[in-house]
């Protein structure tokens, strides 16, 4: 989901005119493509629950990585792949 509505009007981002894009990245990381969002001007927050057990808690995760290039997968869901299976709500940005 978005973080905020469409209709808010944004500065241009200091790169100018670049486009947002998503993708598999390379070189390779632990011999496999990480996925990757770059230029992300419009940020989204995912939700992910718990199956069965629900502690309550609740991890707020934010991919490494900066403007250019976000690593989505491995410093994000499968952060929240683990945490869920703990029984806690992660919330990945």
């Amino acid at each position: 989901m978005p973080l905020w509505p469409a209709s808010v009007a944004l500065a241009k981002p200091d790169t100018g005119d670049e486009a947002e894009a998503t993708g598999n990245g390379s070189p390779l990381v632990g011999g496999r493509k990480w996925h990757w969002a770059s230029y992300v001007t419009r940020p989204t927050m995912t939700i992910y629950r718990p199956k069965g057990r629900n502690t309550g808690a609740t991890m707020l995760v934010l991919p490494g990585g900066g403007f250019y290039a976000v690593a989505t997968d491995l410093e994000g869901t499968e952060i929240c792949d683990w945490v869920v299976t703990k029984g806690m709500t992660c919330v990945m940005l």
